[in-house]
């Protein structure tokens, strides 16, 4: 029975990991847009300034 447990818990824990992988590669990858969104919406307004 505790090999049977066992095996659950592992189940569980891996699921809980691809949960939290999932949300924060949504997280990070919209901050990561927004960094390189607001760049290039910068980068021209300087080249024309000059």
């Amino acid at each position: 029975m505790e090999v049977k447990d066992k095996k659950y818990e592992e189940e569980l824990a891996e699921d809980i990991m691809k949960i939290l992988t999932c949300y924060s590669a949504r997280f990070y990858g919209r901050r990561g847009g927004r960094k390189k969104k607001n760049t290039a919406e910068n980068e021209p307004n300087d080249s024309n300034g000059i």
